[in-house]
């Protein structure tokens, strides 16, 4: 990696970060499916989106992003402002149906399809620019695929209880 060889370690800072916080992310996103009772999956996306937009904005504002934000957005013209529009509801569904996936499996699970869907954005990258992985690196992410197809989730503890519970009870019920 030519990043790598000009600034050392520093090159992989955000992937670092973005390892801690997606782990934080994940478990906690699990957390709160789980045990906050929300009445549809509408709940976890505004509330998500939410805790994301202060951030957001601040970021935003000591960036100079809001600078004459008037006058940028009055020159947007209509077929902008329609993508822009389309871009933000596309982002919302996106994340409705994340959280309706995240609900559904365990974070493991959830957190493997998200890795495994990524697999087409470095493939576009391989054939669309030069700056992308070595052959080496092409060849680990295969290797990560191919673990993925591989991983199964691990039967839940009430289940496992109750899948005890029953095999127990058949082997008394043999006995006697």
């Amino acid at each position: 990696d030519s990043q790598f060889q000009m600034n050392g370690i520093k090159s992989y800072y955000w992937v670092i970060t973005y390892f801690f916080l997606i782990t934080f992310e994940m478990t906690y996103g699990k957390k709160l499916t789980s045990t906050v009772k929300m009445d549809s999956v509408w709940g976890p996306v505004l509330y998500c989106n939410l805790l994301a937009a202060g951030p957001m904005f601040m970021i935003g504002y000591v960036n100079g992003d809001y600078e004459n934000i008037g006058e940028v957005m009055a020159e947007v013209p209509a077929n902008g402002m329609m993508i822009l529009i389309f871009s933000c509801v596309a982002g919302t569904l996106i994340g409705y149906t994340g959280w309706l996936c995240r609900g559904m499996v365990s974070a493991t699970t959830y957190t493997l399809v998200g890795v495994v869907n990524k697999f087409l954005t470095v493939l576009l990258n391989v054939f669309l620019w030069d700056k992308h992985s070595t052959g080496a690196g092409i060849a680990s992410v295969l290797l990560c695929l191919l673990a993925g197809t591989l991983y199964q989730q691990a039967p839940r503890r009430d289940e496992a209880r109750k899948l005890a519970a029953a095999e127990m009870q058949a082997v008394a019920d043999i006995e006697n």
